[in-house]
C-alpha cells in the first residue's frame, strides 16, 4: 500500500507540531509495511527527514495562492507516486485537494486540528461540503467533532485523535525549584493575549516574568516597547538557548490569556501541562476538555488584569498547592496523550 500524507506550513517544523504529526503518522504507517510519501510547502530548513521516507517540499505559505501556482508539481508528484489513498492536513489544503479530487481519483481522509470559526461563512460551507465526501475525518478535540456533528456530519465518520505533543515535554526533569515566576510564550499578539501579560508583569513588580516569543505582529508593538521598560521582565526570541520544554518546566506559572486561537486545544496548552506548570489560561472550545478548574489548571471567564493579578499572587504564595495542580495536569496530559495513538489513527486511516 501507498499512502500520501499532505501537510501544510512545513516550513514552521521548529515552532509547529505539524511536521512532527506527519512523521510520527509516517513511521507508523511504515510499521503496516506501507509506501510512505509527505508532501508539503516549505520555506525555511528542513529539521526532520528520514531517509526512507519520500519528502516533496515546495516554497510558498500555506495559503490559496501558494496551492494554485503548484497544481502542476502537485498533480505530476502524486501522479507519479501513484498513491492508494491520501491523508490531509489542512482545512485550506483540504478544499484544495477536493476539488482536484475529479484528477486526482484517490480515497481523501484529513484531520481537522482548527475550529470552523476560522472561516468565513462562504469558505466554512465550502468546507463543510467537501468533508462530507472524506472517506474519514480526524479531530483534535471533541469541541470540533460536535462542530462537525451540527453541520450534519455523522458521528460514526469522525474519530477524535489525540495528536500533537511531543514526548519530550512529559519526559523532562521536573527541577527542585522553578525559578521563573510566570511564563508566556507564543506570539506578540492581541489574539494571543499579550498585551494582558505585559499589564501584570507592571502590576507585579516583585515578580519575576519571562516572554518567550516566536512571532511579532504589529497589533502589539506598543506593549513590547513597554515590556522592554519593565526590570522584571525577560524578552527572548526564537530560536531560544534552552530546549523549550526545560524552560517550561522552570516556570512556576504559565500565562496564557487567550482572546482567540485557531486550534482547538492550544498546543502550548497542552505543552504548558505536559511539563508540571500551573496553567492559567481563557476559556476557548476545547481547552476544557483539559483543564478542571482548581484542580489541574485555572481558566478564567474574564481576562481581565486585575483578575489575572490577584490569582497569579494567590499561587505564587502557596508553592505546595501549585505543585499539586502541576503533578495532576502532567497527570491528565499523559493519561490524553499517548504514543499509540498515531498507530491507531493510521489503522483506521486504511481500513476506514
Amino acid at each position: 500500500m501507498k499512502i500520501c500524507f499532505l501537510y501544510s506550513n512545513h516550513h514552521f517544523a521548529h515552532i509547529s507540531a505539524q511536521p512532527g504529526i506527519a512523521y510520527k503518522l509516517a513511521l507508523s504507517a511504515r510499521t503496516f509495511g506501507a509506501t510512505v510519501q509527505i508532501i508539503s510547502n516549505q520555506a525555511g530548513n528542513v529539521f526532520l527527514q528520514p531517509k526512507y521516507i519520500t519528502l516533496v517540499l515546495f516554497f510558498g505559505l500555506g495559503e490559496l495562492k501558494t496551492y494554485l501556482f503548484q497544481i502542476p508539481k502537485l498533480l505530476k508528484t502524486l501522479w507519479k507516486f501513484r498513491p492508494d489513498l491520501v491523508h490531509v492536513h489542512g482545512n485550506l489544503l483540504y478544499v484544495f485537494l477536493s476539488v482536484l479530487s475529479p484528477v486526482v481519483r484517490k480515497p481523501l481522509t484529513v484531520y481537522i486540528g482548527e475550529t470552523l470559526d476560522i472561516h468565513n461563512v462562504v469558505l466554512r460551507r465550502l468546507f463543510v461540503f467537501f468533508l462530507k465526501r472524506a472517506k474519514h475525518i480526524f479531530v483534535s478535540s471533541e469541541y470540533i467533532k460536535q462542530q462537525l456533528e451540527s453541520s450534519t456530519i455523522p458521528a460514526k465518520r469522525i474519530s477524535l485523535v489525540r495528536l500533537g505533543l511531543d514526548r519530550r515535554f512529559l519526559n523532562v526533569e521536573q527541577p527542585k525549584r522553578r525559578s521563573i515566576d510566570v511564563l508566556y510564550y507564543g506570539d506578540a499578539t492581541r489574539s494571543r493575549g499579550f498585551d494582558i501579560v505585559v499589564d501584570a508583569a507592571r502590576k507585579l513588580p516583585r515578580k519575576t516574568f519571562v516572554v518567550l516569543l516566536r512571532g511579532l505582529l504589529n497589533d502589539c508593538l506598543e506593549k513590547i516597547t513597554e515590556a522592554k521598560t519593565l526590570s522584571n521582565l525577560t524578552i527572548r526570541y526564537y530560536p531560544y538557548h534552552e530546549p523549550l520544554e526545560e524552560i517550561l518546566a522552570n516556570s512556576r506559572v504559565i500565562l496564557l490569556p487567550f482572546r482567540y486561537m485557531g486550534v482547538r486545544p492550544p498546543l502550548t496548552i497542552v505543552e504548558a501541562m505536559a511539563v508540571g506548570a500551573c496553567v492559567v489560561t481563557s476559556p476557548l472550545g476545547g481547552t476544557d476538555e483539559l483543564i478542571t478548574n482548581w484542580e489541574n489548571g485555572f481558566i478564567l471567564d474574564g481576562i481581565q488584569v486585575d483578575t489575572v493579578t490577584m490569582l497569579i499572587e494567590k499561587l505564587l504564595a502557596n508553592n505546595k498547592r501549585m505543585q499539586a495542580i502541576g503533578a495532576q495536569a502532567r497527570k491528565t496530559i499523559g493519561k490524553l496523550y499517548k504514543e499509540n495513538e498515531y498507530h491507531k489513527t493510521v489503522e483506521r486511516i486504511i481500513t476506514s
